[in-house]
């Protein structure tokens, strides 16, 4: 809610409610305070949001360890993972990428 009062009555009151001395001709604009509730950030981090669901740059902290532990040897981490990747629409990790093979190296000329 956005108030802007120009009524030297109104101003008034509002000068005497937040102490100020009033000078005529006075404006003063009244807001109230957004409706947000914070929420616990779901990365597990204890952090308190802004209403979303993150805080800045934690889903993308969460999905690599998710993707860490999707590739991890542990079996039953790596299905919670894989459960939780797919129940949150994230793409599943591609398998490891392995380093190209060397080129061959230039026979001498004879």
């Amino acid at each position: 809610m956005r108030v802007q009062t120009t009524d030297s009555k109104q101003a008034q009151q509002v000068a005497k409610a937040i102490g100020v001395d009033y000078v005529e001709g006075m404006v003063f604009t009244i807001t109230s305070p957004k409706n947000v509730v914070g929420r616990e950030c779901e990365c597990g981090c204890g952090g308190k949001t802004s209403g979303g669901k993150w805080m800045p740059g934690h889903d993308a902290t969460h999905k690599s360890r998710l993707y860490g532990l999707a590739r991890g040897t542990d079996e039953t981490q790596r299905d919670l993972a894989l459960a939780e990747l797919k129940d949150r629409g994230w793409p599943l990790p591609s398998a490891k990428k392995t380093a190209p093979a060397p080129l061959p190296l230039p026979t001498p000329a004879s």
